[in-house]
């Protein structure tokens, strides 16, 4: 996988996008949220073999005085 490519289409991928999309939309009862798990598999998800950059919980941006 390239740098500038932050999109796969790793069978593993799609299966964990799905999974997560489909658990959501069952819990919250949102229609959108399962309809979204069915186009995991026509679509192109975010890779989970590739870390991700930058801080994962980032701090929160000073006030300005």
């Amino acid at each position: 996988m390239t740098g500038e490519q932050k999109y796969c289409t790793h069978a593993s991928c799609r299966t964990d996008a799905a999974t997560e999309l489909a658990y959501a939309g069952a819990v919250l009862q949102r229609k959108d949220l399962r309809d979204a798990a069915r186009e995991v598999y026509s679509s192109t998800v975010r890779c989970r073999h590739q870390p991700r950059k930058g801080a994962l919980k980032a701090p929160f941006p000073t006030r300005k005085a």
